[in-house]
């Protein structure tokens, strides 16, 4: 059975002393991962970005659809 793992990326970023937030997402099919998309600096809000993560989770969301999820996420 194929499904998706949602975890939190952090990014430092040197320039301005700013740390972000992303998502990476894997596909696990029988105990075998891969790592599928990873979008960094979504958000400098750690828990917007867990709670973002756990609810894609949840729904198993396609990873297809994360671009357009971020995009209403950050509106």
């Amino acid at each position: 059975m194929k499904r998706y793992d949602y975890q939190v990326i952090e990014t430092f970023g040197e320039e301005f002393g700013v740390t972000t937030y992303g998502l990476s997402v894997y596909t696990v099919i029988d105990e075998q991962t891969a790592p599928r998309i990873s979008i960094k600096d979504i958000s400098s809000n750690r828990a917007a970005v867990i709670r973002l993560a756990e609810q894609c989770q949840r729904l198993q969301l396609n990873p297809i659809h994360l671009p357009d999820v971020i995009e209403d996420f950050l509106s």
